[in-house]
């Protein structure tokens, strides 16, 4: 019988190392492995063009989908990443000097609706920070530019977030006094 042919995208992370490398052969699988560095990159093409057989996903975009009624996709236990999700938050120390400062301010994040993002607001919330009055702007951390092309569905409440168009990155937006803060999972590399 012949192998069924499957590709899938994946961060190339220790647990899956020996799937990329072929020194674990899934049984009865032809694997196309794509290790794909930026893993917005890969639910980008995973969930709006669905493009690829399998793939990681992130937690809060496949919950939303699901709590949604949207059952394209099915999730499995298998965790091709485990990492903290805390991400980081950069605040201006000119107009924020404590977690509940944040409310009635402009905060940068790279996708309103990452795990990283909601993680992050989970725990600013439990600071007493009223996640209702801050004004979201998406955008890259380093470049001006969006940070993915996501297919996010709309929130279930309504939400002040507006699409980085300064032309500065939500760094130098932060650097300039522009908005008050930055949440994100990663940094990235400028692009030259």
């Amino acid at each position: 019988m012949p192998k069924v042919p499957l590709t899938f995208a994946c961060g190339l992370t220790d647990r899956m190392n020996a799937l990329y490398t072929g020194e674990v052969q899934p049984e009865g699988i032809d694997l196309d492995f794509l290790a794909i560095h930026h893993p917005s990159d890969i639910f980008d093409r995973m969930v709006g063009n669905q493009e690829l057989d399998a793939s990681e996903l992130s937690a809060s975009e496949y919950i939303t989908r699901h709590v949604a009624g949207d059952r394209t996709f099915i999730a499995i236990p298998v965790f091709a990443s485990r990492a903290f999700r805390h991400g980081f938050i950069a605040v201006n120390d000119r107009t924020v000097h404590k977690p509940a400062d944040l409310a009635d301010k402009k905060i940068g994040v790279q996708l309103y609706t990452s795990t990283a993002a909601v993680w992050i607001r989970g725990l600013l919330e439990q600071q007493g920070v009223d996640m209702s009055r801050v004004q979201w702007v998406e955008g890259a951390m380093e470049t001006p530019q969006a940070h993915s092309q996501p297919s996010a569905l709309p929130t279930p409440k309504p939400v002040s977030i507006a699409r980085n168009s300064s032309g500065k990155s939500l760094s130098q937006l932060l650097e300039g006094g522009e908005i008050d803060a930055t949440i994100g999972a990663t940094c990235e590399a400028p692009v030259s």
